[in-house]
């Protein structure tokens, strides 16, 4: 068992290493656009202040907020937020690098390089799409049990069917952190309801199906309603979770393997205490 359990990990680990390679790649790829921007910035040499002044903006300004939600609150651990964080910089670069490669391609009066300058934005923007969404779904797909060794946050949409509203303006989530369990539910645009529960006090983690006409979750007497369909179910020391998420089987494996390491460690820090 110590054998499968190393091999699991170390194939975990291995998926870890290629999605931190290809965030890497995307990383790479945005750089050298700003890089690109800059340089043509100054070779076209914009006649308009609002294009200089756009150019700017868009080109700098995301990166530079990026780097102060990265300082505040690192994603490296979180693959929800690599492509919502990614994709804030790349359209806004997109569009800078739009707006100087044109600028530039008027200069050079060239009709190769006119349509250089339209293609390359949208070109590199999906490229980097491509990265983002390609490392998440490296870590994230399939879900497996070795993924509660890993130190990342796994964060799953609820199938949400609220009356009123589309499954799409729902964001309520569950996020798997390495001592907690959370339970987010959006209770206005900008206000958002959490249940935390601790790994260490849940005792068991079931999958069941439900209809999806009982409430899965009531906040402030608000019911909440889920999409029929495979549920996990979690008992812990203050009653019980229902947790309506996609692949609920292979999110209660990976939230089983989480809950056991962080009794265990609950029961070696007990064990530590001098009496």
């Amino acid at each position: 068992m110590k054998i499968e359990n190393g091999r699991a990990e170390r194939a975990a680990r291995s998926r870890f290493r290629i999605a931190r390679a290809l965030l890497l790649a995307a990383i790479t790829l945005g750089l050298l656009v700003l890089a690109a921007t800059i340089t043509l910035f100054w070779m076209g040499h914009p006649d308009s202040v609002w294009s200089r002044a756009i150019a700017v903006v868009t080109g700098l300004g995301p990166v530079a907020v990026l780097v102060l939600a990265e300082l505040r609150s690192p994603s490296r651990r979180r693959p929800a937020a690599w492509l919502v964080r990614g994709s804030a910089v790349t359209v806004p670069q997109a569009v800078a690098l739009w707006l100087v490669s044109s600028s530039y391609s008027a200069h050079a009066g060239s009709g190769v390089t006119e349509s250089v300058s339209a293609i390359l934005p949208i070109a590199l923007v999906g490229a980097q799409f491509a990265l983002l969404t390609a490392a998440r779904r490296i870590l994230l797909q399939p879900l497996r049990p070795e993924l509660g060794l890993l130190p990342i946050d796994i964060t799953m949409r609820v199938r949400a069917s609220q009356r009123g509203m589309p499954a799409v303006a729902v964001m309520d989530q569950v996020v798997l952190e390495d001592e907690l369990l959370v339970v987010l539910a959006q209770t206005a645009p900008a206000t958002v309801w959490a249940l935390p529960i601790q790994l260490s006090n849940i005792t068991a983690v079931d999958v069941r199906h439900v209809s999806g006409r009982e409430p899965w979750l009531t906040v402030d007497g608000h019911e909440r309603y889920a999409v029929a369909g495979e549920s996990v179910v979690v008992t812990h020391r203050a009653g019980t979770q229902e947790l309506p998420v996609p692949d609920a089987a292979g999110f209660a494996e990976v939230l089983r393997v989480r809950a056991a390491r962080a009794e265990a460690r609950a029961a070696t820090v007990d064990g530590c205490v001098p009496n």
